[in-house]
């Protein structure tokens, strides 16, 4: 196990380093005399910093003592570490409240990496040694007028049970009204039909009050007359319409009797 205060090599850093090494290997089998004596230094000195840097293979017990030495020690650098809130928003004081908080747990988050790198040591995930990743979230749905990011307000945390001891679930519901209803294609016609004659009465009957007063009686014997004509053509209309309906519904029982 290596000492945990040391800056152990990432996965990528490590693969970088020996594919120097393998590259001056390859150079120093064709470099010249005066050339090889510092293609052979500088391949020694990645070697020995390839060497260092790298985890070595850790026992069980090392691997327990790591583990829980890297929990402990991740709780700690989260005390009073800035939320997710406060370094995205940006409120008053943020800026100092972080290099304070970085300042103080350094060292610490130092060791962390350290443990990751020697728990994971063929882990290529660029985030391993993210501490961001354990950033508490804070309140992220709620506006703040104190920071240069005010946000947006949102209720999607607020759970289910908090809704249902302040409002009273809703009982006239549109689906509760279909259901009650027992709505079928009939009753939708009917009521569609229903509903656009008495707007076309109500036209009718609007139009002949508007003009009932400015009219003689001659004019509104003639003007009755007309209404009652329209009021005929509608009707014949609506019995055309369903007669065709009921043509077409029967022509196609015909066309398919199974």
């Amino acid at each position: 196990m290596k000492d945990i205060k040391l800056n152990l090599l990432r996965y990528a850093q490590r693969e970088q380093l020996k594919a120097e090494i393998a590259q001056a290997e390859h150079s120093l089998s064709k470099a010249t005399p005066e050339d090889a004596g510092q293609i052979r230094a500088s391949m020694n000195k990645t070697k020995k910093q390839l060497e260092e840097g790298s985890p070595s293979p850790l026992t069980g017990k090392e691997k327990d003592t790591l583990f829980a030495l890297e929990k402990k020690l991740l709780d700690k650098i989260r005390t009073n570490m800035p939320t997710e809130e406060v370094m995205r928003k940006n409120p008053a004081g943020a800026v100092d409240w972080h290099m304070r908080w970085e300042k103080a747990n350094k060292p610490l988050i130092r060791m962390w990496k350290n443990i990751k790198v020697q728990l994971n040591p063929e882990n290529s995930d660029r985030d391993l040694c993210n501490i961001d990743r354990y950033r508490p979230s804070g309140q992220t749905d709620r506006m703040r007028t104190d920071a240069q990011i005010p946000g947006l307000m949102s209720f999607g945390n607020v759970p289910q049970e908090n809704w249902d001891n302040i409002f009273d679930a809703p009982t006239n519901t549109a689906l509760a009204q279909a259901q009650r209803r027992a709505y079928d294609e009939d009753a939708a016609e009917n009521d569609v039909n229903a509903n656009i004659d008495a707007l076309n009465e109500k036209e009718l009957t609007e139009v002949e009050e508007e003009v009932k007063d400015q009219c003689s009686p001659e004019q509104q014997a003639i003007l009755a007359n007309r209404l009652a004509k329209a009021r005929e053509v509608l009707a014949q209309k609506r019995a055309d319409a369903k007669k065709l309906a009921q043509d077409l519904e029967a022509n196609d029982l015909q066309a398919d009797p199974a």
